[in-house]
């Protein structure tokens, strides 16, 4: 190695594992070299005692932190989805009369708009390190023990941790939903529910702009559509006499489908 003799067995490395996801919000105040060093794998092997045992040179428990926890995600989802982001966000328990209910789903902790642009580490942390296996195996590695993942159902106990895996947010896609299952589907109210359903068109065959579609009246009782203000801009209409025709810019607004987010909680995962 670099003209000195070697079995070839040993490493003369400290990195491995793929920083490139990592957001270091927590170090802002460091310099870019006191960041990278801080995110070694292992300290200078020039610097190993001749007393610690193989193993022991973690450079993220030199600190006394215990080991992270490493999210495995293995499938289509992220061939299919290159570019989704994946991170973990801060739960939180849902309420009965104003107070913590232990048994019903802890939801996402809310991040406010003033913290959207960047969140804090106490509520959203980006993988510390990842790693790829071909050809469907993803390992994400995350500052967060499984004890502080999981969380604890106890009283007074910590929410705990979601797992998120998201559309990248400015890679948008267009299309219709699929028409869902049941005899009494969801009221067309606004343009993101609309599906291939209301407009007609057979499986194989493509989209004919030959009818005219319309929102509904929104109604109060109903909890699965609800309005949407700047849905008044678009209009589906191609045969009123004198009024308001589709473009091209409508159409894209109508077809414009919306991220999707799924959450899963690390209690899920962990035993």
């Amino acid at each position: 190695w670099r003209e000195y003799p070697t079995d070839q067995r040993g490493s003369s490395f400290r990195q491995f594992w793929d920083l490139s996801s990592f957001y270091p919000s927590k170090m802002a105040a460091n310099t870019s070299e006191e960041i990278k060093e801080k995110l070694r794998d292992i300290p200078p092997i020039h610097k190993w005692s001749l007393t610690n045992s193989l193993g022991d040179h973690n450079q993220r428990e030199q600190d006394g932190d215990k080991a992270q926890i490493v999210l495995v995600v293995r499938g289509e989802l992220l061939k299919k989805y290159p570019t989704a982001v994946i991170y973990a966000q801060k739960a939180d328990w849902d309420s009965t009369n104003g107070q913590p209910d232990f048994n019903k789903e802890r939801l996402l902790a809310e991040i406010s708009s003033s913290e959207a642009a960047n969140p804090p580490e106490t509520k959203v942390k980006t993988p510390l390190f990842q790693a790829k296996v071909e050809p469907d195996i993803y390992f994400l590695g995350f500052d967060l023990t499984a004890e502080q993942a999981k969380g604890s159902k106890t009283p007074g106990g910590d929410a705990g941790w979601f797992f998120v895996i998201k559309e990248r947010p400015g890679e948008p896609q267009f299309g219709f939903d699929e028409p869902p299952a049941g005899l009494n589907p969801p009221r067309l109210v606004n343009w993101k529910s609309l599906h291939w359903g209301h407009v007609g068109t057979a499986a194989g065959a493509h989209v004919m702009l030959n009818n005219t579609i319309e929102l509904l009246s929104y109604q109060p009782a109903d909890q699965e559509n609800k309005a949407v203000l700047e849905d008044k801009q678009a209009v589906w209409d191609v045969k009123t006499p004198g009024g308001p025709q589709s473009d091209a810019a409508q159409l894209a607004y109508i077809l414009y489908q919306a991220p999707v987010q799924v959450a899963v909680h690390a209690s899920r995962m962990l035993q």
